[in-house]
């Protein structure tokens, strides 16, 4: 057999994504006051669930990347440009749900055997990225399954973003349910038009684009209009390609603007961190069909329906479920 195909996905991003569409039932509690069901949200489990049993073959190797607090790019924020309020210091406070089954996924992933790389101070997309970089080549396709659009870099023939298996979930003020975008599918046929909306950029261009207009999302400042210039004006055209390549965009950038401390370190918060080989290395998975059948089942997963979960030896759901009720 040739070559399989890598799907990486972005753990976190799977747990935000719906976290609330089910419930996840542990029979009737007696806490402080009367008894009560004991439940908590698991739409965000249920979706990775899901994604398995969508991508499972023969053909595939299946890899879960989950977050760490990234304290690299924290401390890195708070040097250069403390004023502003940390990175991502501007974004809304993770409900409680998610939190828990961000801090369940990672156990859960761990108990069925699945693949899974976590570095210590990096988020999923570092290590989404560091393990494209080892193994582009060793796999026929990579399929990222990501809608951070700072890894839109990546894609090459043989490498692209696909967006994640299950729809976001919401509900708007006049509790109507609706779905919304849950990620681009980005290729290289399409990459010019559909990496910014409703705006034509240049192949491998988008980091150079974030540069100079900044992150909000991430609360990251954009580069001085005169570097700006610099760096787009000065970039050969026909090493527009070579800027996918971040070793190469970086010391571009530092020969353009003289080292200019603030400028690169836009670059560094931008762009993904590269972690050490030994520490995204690949192994094989020791993937237990009992334990993920358990899981499918109580999770409402959808390959699940009406199959009875079978009996294995975890306290996990009744263990989260407890500290959920009581938080």
């Amino acid at each position: 057999m040739g070559k399989k195909n890598l799907h990486l996905f972005d753990a976190s991003q799977y747990i935000s994504s719906g976290s609330d569409k089910y419930v996840l039932f542990d029979g009737v509690r007696n806490t402080t006051g009367p008894f009560m069901p004991a439940e908590m949200p698991c739409g965000g489990l249920t979706y990775l669930c899901n994604s398995f049993y969508e991508y499972n073959s023969p053909e595939n190797q299946l890899v879960y990347c989950i977050d760490r607090p990234p304290t690299i790019k924290r401390e890195m924020h708070s040097h250069f440009f403390a004023p502003l309020g940390g990175y991502k210091g501007n974004r809304v406070k993770k409900a409680d749900h998610i939190v828990f089954q961000r801090r369940m996924a990672e156990e859960i992933l761990g108990l069925i055997g699945f693949v899974t790389v976590a570095v210590d101070g990096l988020e999923a997309d570092d290590c989404i990225a560091s393990i494209v970089k080892y193994y582009k080549d060793s796999y026929e396709h990579v399929y990222i399954h990501s809608k951070d659009s700072d890894l839109f870099y990546l894609v090459c023939d043989n490498v692209e973003i696909v967006p994640l298996t299950e729809p976001y979930f919401y509900k708007t003020g006049s509790n109507v349910a609706k779905y919304v975008s849950n990620g681009k599918h980005i290729d290289m046929y399409n990459w010019e038009t559909e990496v910014l909306k409703d705006k034509w950029v240049p192949y491998d261009t988008l980091t150079i684009t974030k540069m100079c207009k900044g992150e909000p999302g991430d609360n990251i400042p954009r580069i001085s209009s005169e570097y700006a210039e610099a760096i787009c004006n000065n970039l050969p055209k026909d090493c527009y390609v070579k800027c996918g390549d971040n070793e190469f965009l970086r010391e571009y950038i530092a020969q353009t603007t003289n080292g200019d401390r603030m400028t690169l370190a836009v670059f560094d918060l931008i762009a993904p961190i590269i972690a050490d080989y030994e520490k995204v290395e690949l192994h094989e998975d020791c993937f237990d069909e009992r334990m993920c059948s358990y899981f499918a089942s109580r999770l409402h997963c959808k390959y699940a329906k009406n199959k009875q979960a079978p009996k294995v030896d975890t306290d996990i759901i009744s263990r989260y479920v407890d500290e959920y009720m009581r938080r």
